[in-house]
């Protein structure tokens, strides 16, 4: 891509101490506690780009183009999930409490019933993970819910499910969660960030578009790309920024923070027993689903998170 349009092209190599980096100080970093494990790559990335520019310069980030123009086909699938009725889904994602732990197709399966038997649409479609009452309590989960249904009708109404996930997951994921990855780096260091498929332009498009169906996820963006560059390039197939091996959660440290997490700030959300267990799957080397690591993740993150905000006590005195 880089040699299409004529741009440097420069790799930057992570090593196994930094995987760990964004758990050291992260509330010293963050100004709030959000939950994506793609931080370790994408925070070294942005670490490592301080070091190679001058300060004001203008970073370019593609957040938000997944939210704007590529949800259709997800939700499609939701829309299909819950024309199965609502007592069967229950009933059928009851199983995930005993497949949480294990990869395939049941685990899958009895995923999405259960995200889409607890949660009204839009909430399942944004969520993370279907491990509340495994994992962590329910807590206020039902106002949650409300709360985000009246304010996803309040911004693009209440007849189109695909509008009302493209703007949740605009708002609360894109810009919530992947955009704050890297952006505090960057400001900190006195560089500009700029989100070109955030503006308001850009979102008013892809409502303008929403309602019509798409050849695959983020048609239009792709056909513009291609007037520039070549075919292979654009249609691809798509791989998350995250490592594939997931090494972070094999390491001592993250298992020492993670394990760490049930007697801190969130400790009483925390299913103990349950979240050991977890940790003692990662110490053999077992394998977990991506939607649990989603979750030990944001136990330990945002642990750490409330532990090393500025003026915090330390974790001693949280014991």
């Amino acid at each position: 891509m880089a040699k299409a349009l004529g741009l440097q092209l420069e790799q930057i190599i992570a090593t196994d101490e930094a995987l760990t980096v964004s758990l050291h100080e992260p509330g010293s970093v963050y100004p709030f506690p959000f939950a994506d494990h793609s931080i370790v790559p994408s925070s070294e990335l942005a670490r490592a780009v301080v070091l190679r520019v001058g300060k004001g310069t203008t970073i370019l980030n593609g957040t938000g183009a997944d939210g704007v123009y590529g949800m259709s086909e997800k939700v499609g699938s939701w829309l299909h999930a819950a024309r199965v009725p609502g007592v069967l889904r229950r009933v059928a994602g009851s199983s995930y409490r005993f497949l949480w732990r294990s990869s395939g197709r049941s685990e899958c399966v009895s995923r999405l019933l259960r995200r889409s038997g607890q949660m009204p649409i839009v909430s399942a479609i944004l969520a993370q993970n279907a491990l509340a009452g495994i994992l962590y309590d329910h807590g206020p989960a039902d106002e949650v819910h409300r709360l985000l249904d009246d304010w996803v009708s309040g911004m693009v109404g209440s007849e189109s499910i695909l509008r009302q996930a493209m703007v949740g997951d605009v708002a609360l994921t894109c810009a919530n969660i992947f955009a704050q990855k890297a952006k505090p780096i960057f400001v900190d260091a006195g560089l500009k960030v700029v989100y070109p498929f955030m503006t308001p332009e850009a979102f008013a498009f892809g409502l303008a578009v929403s309602g019509r169906p798409m050849s695959e996820p983020k048609a239009p963006l792709k056909r513009a790309l291609a007037k520039h560059v070549p075919d292979h390039l654009i249609y691809r197939p798509k791989s998350a920024f995250v490592d594939p091996a997931a090494k972070v959660f094999y390491t001592d440290e993250f298992l020492a923070y993670l394990s760490d997490a049930i007697y801190g700030p969130i400790g009483a959300l925390l299913k103990k027993h349950a979240v050991m267990k977890a940790v003692d799957h990662l110490r053999r080397g077992g394998k977990l689903p991506a939607q649990t690591l989603n979750f030990v993740w944001a136990a330990a993150f945002v642990d750490r998170c409330y532990r090393t905000v500025q003026c915090a006590p330390s974790s001693g005195d949280d014991h």
